[in-house]
């Protein structure tokens, strides 16, 4: 964890399921703390790793419809269990990010989409 407030630490937690999941044809379900992702300062880093209760899945991609320039370069650490990527939050914005993981038992890609909403902070009057 950081004591830096530009980067936000976010965990994913990944089960498979026998029924009720709510991705990959309910067979698998997820969960991210926080949730949803709260981006309050501008120019921060969130940092999505995976927790210890998920051993069998690595992060393979992650992919955004970011239409307003708020989500930067990301990069997947070399043990697959984490991803960073740079948010500008400029501007107030619902973002949507899938983070692609493989169950390394299976061979199954899993969605898992938290949401990401950029609050950048207020302009103050003088600056």
């Amino acid at each position: 964890m950081s004591d830096n407030p530009k980067h936000i630490p976010v965990s994913l937690t990944v089960a498979r399921v026998p029924e009720g999941g709510n991705t990959g044809h309910e067979r698998y379900f997820f969960v991210f703390e926080p949730h949803p992702v709260l981006v309050r300062l501008s120019d921060s880093r969130l940092t999505f790793s995976l927790s210890d209760e998920s051993p069998n899945y690595i992060i393979e991609d992650m992919i955004t419809s970011d239409a307003r320039d708020q989500i930067g370069p990301f990069e997947i650490a070399p043990s697959g269990r984490e991803v960073t990527v740079a948010v500008r939050n400029s501007v107030a914005y619902l973002v949507q990010v899938a983070l692609l993981l493989r169950d390394k038992e299976t061979g199954e890609t899993v969605v898992c989409d938290p949401q990401v909403v950029c609050r950048p902070p207020p302009h103050t009057a003088g600056g």
